[in-house]
């Protein structure tokens, strides 16, 4: 899910800080709308990167010493996050022997190209299609085959009832 944020940034003439505000910042700016940059001077602090999203949700990095491309990675991680704590995601069981297969976790087999759609989406907004299951072939295979069976027992009973009438009718007469 997309949502805009806002991003400050403080000011020190010593770090790659500078750097990254007279060559990337513009840029940065320019290909994400959505975002907000304010850039903030502070006298004898080190310059940190502020995310604030609009869940409420704030982070800070600390950008003390760090070159220009550092620092581009970091606003490109802080931009694609979501705002939420991360969160460790714990099993409730222990074994001594544990799978080589890796661990299940709710992102597992999620195509990475949700990630960078841009929403609203008419695919991705639609419900699923899903395939018959063996399980439903079969069942609408018996349900023919027992209006097949019914079919054939209504033409019997017709063609008995047929008879003994004209049975009846010949006997009379």
């Amino acid at each position: 899910m997309f949502s805009p944020k806002r991003v400050r940034t403080t000011i020190d003439p010593r770090d790659g800080f500078t750097e990254y505000i007279e060559k990337e910042l513009i840029h940065f700016a320019r290909e994400n709308p959505g975002v907000v940059v304010y850039v903030k001077p502070r006298r004898h602090k080190s310059p940190c990167l502020k995310a604030e999203y609009l869940n409420g949700g704030e982070e800070y990095i600390s950008t003390h010493n760090l070159p220009c491309e550092d620092i581009v990675r970091w606003m490109a991680y802080m931009r694609g996050r979501s705002g939420y704590p991360t969160e460790r995601l714990r099993k409730l069981q222990h074994t001594d022997h544990p799978s080589i297969q890796g661990v299940w976790t709710p992102w597992l087999h999620r195509d990475p190209q949700v990630n960078i759609t841009t929403y609203p989406n008419e695919e991705l907004s639609s419900a699923p299609v899903k395939e018959k299951s063996a399980t439903e072939i079969i069942r609408e295979m018996f349900e023919k085959q027992k209006l097949m069976e019914s079919e054939t027992n209504s033409a019997e009973i017709k063609d008995l009832g047929e008879k003994n009438i004209s049975k009846v009718i010949s006997t009379k007469f």
